[in-house]
């Protein structure tokens, strides 16, 4: 069987990351959603999982 799905997996390229970065402020409310992480965040958490959805700055 022949797959016609094409990988959309652009982080190799070292432009698309850099890309990416460049425009962490132009993101709608991201300060304030980075600055209430920590508040939300149990004083017993031991661990956090991180899905990997982001650039890794929060």
């Amino acid at each position: 069987m022949i797959s016609m799905y094409k990988s959309s997996n652009e982080w190799p390229a070292p432009g698309h990351s850099m890309n990416c970065l460049g425009c962490d402020d132009s993101f709608p409310n991201r300060k304030e959603g980075e600055a209430m992480l920590p508040e939300n965040v149990p004083a017993n958490a031991t661990r956090i999982l991180d899905i990997g959805l982001g650039d890794g700055q929060a």
